[in-house]
């Protein structure tokens, strides 16, 4: 009888320690996610977490993977997206290396103003400092970004810091915005680059600046049935704002908010026009796509 107690004794013990081990595996990653598509709430099969802690985690995800939109800004119930969310993970490590989701919590769902680029023409080399006052949180920049960029400008629009050249400064946030699409333009996407090319021309870029925008948006958006394209004004610059020292004599800050449809849309026309470009004149474009309402 005293060995069975003690064989039984140890049995529990082992179920115990194994329920530890087991419970033990389980771990939170939180960080952000980029680039990947979800729909109707459901995850793809895998995807690539940026976590807090620097590393990068692989996820597997199955039909029992419990998937939570938290906070989901748009009220249509959109549920997918196509730059940024922040992302909470319970799972579990796999022997392969990646990690098998048992719960995903998606949170701060934002269009990402992506690539905005700063071109800088004085009339002479020029020291200059920019500061960017964001209604947002930053992604990227390049150079890095701190507390402003102080970089010296050539008239050709060549940039130095110290003796890294650069043609432009970039940055990319995320912020939940509400872009005015009040008028705009509905775009086949197979004419799309012939529209840009037409567009950017009458805001003002040169061909340079403007093949820079298309080669950057155009990759998203030519396969789509239609683009419904509005360049925006206060509802961007309003929460991006720029302080330049010198100040510039001409500053043109194109931004392109855009969705894909299905279906032609109808909508008010916009007027695009650009201020002549004198003296010390610095050019900005940058844009976002943005879900449909």
């Amino acid at each position: 009888m005293k060995r069975l107690l003690a064989l039984l004794f140890c049995g529990c013990l082992l179920l115990c320690a194994c329920a530890e081990k087991t419970a033990a595996r389980t771990v939170t990653l939180t960080g952000e996610v980029a680039g990947v598509e979800w729909e109707d709430g459901k995850a793809p099969e895998r995807f690539q977490l940026s976590a807090d802690d620097g590393q990068t985690y692989m996820l597997t995800v199955s039909a029992e993977t419990e998937i939570e939109w938290v906070d989901d800004p748009y009220e249509s119930g959109w549920s997918s997206f196509w730059r940024y969310a922040d992302v909470t993970v319970e799972a579990e490590p796999l022997p392969d290396g990646c990690y098998a989701a048992k719960k995903v919590f998606v949170t701060g769902l934002a269009p990402t103003e992506a690539k905005p680029v700063l071109y800088l023409y004085p009339a002479e080399e020029t020291a200059v400092t920019v500061r960017l006052d964001y209604d947002g949180v930053l992604t990227c920049s390049y150079p890095a970004y701190d507390d402003g960029w102080s970089i010296t400008a050539s008239p050709d629009g060549t940039l130095f810091d110290g003796e890294t050249q650069y043609n432009y400064l970039y940055w990319e946030g995320r912020r939940d915005a509400a872009y005015d699409f009040s008028g705009g333009f509905c775009v086949r996407g197979e004419d799309t680059a012939a529209f840009l090319e037409d567009a950017l021309a009458k805001l003002g870029l040169t061909r340079r600046e403007a093949n820079e925008f298309i080669v950057y948006w155009l990759p998203l958006m030519q396969d789509n049935a239609y683009n419904i394209i509005s360049f925006q004004g206060a509802a961007y610059t309003d929460h991006a704002r720029l302080t330049i020292t010198p100040q510039p004599d001409t500053l043109l800050r194109v931004f392109m908010a855009w969705r894909a449809s299905d279906g032609p849309v109808s909508l008010p026309p916009q007027e695009l026009t650009a201020p002549a470009r004198v003296g010390f004149t610095v050019v900005e474009w940058g844009g976002a796509e943005v879900p449909n309402p």
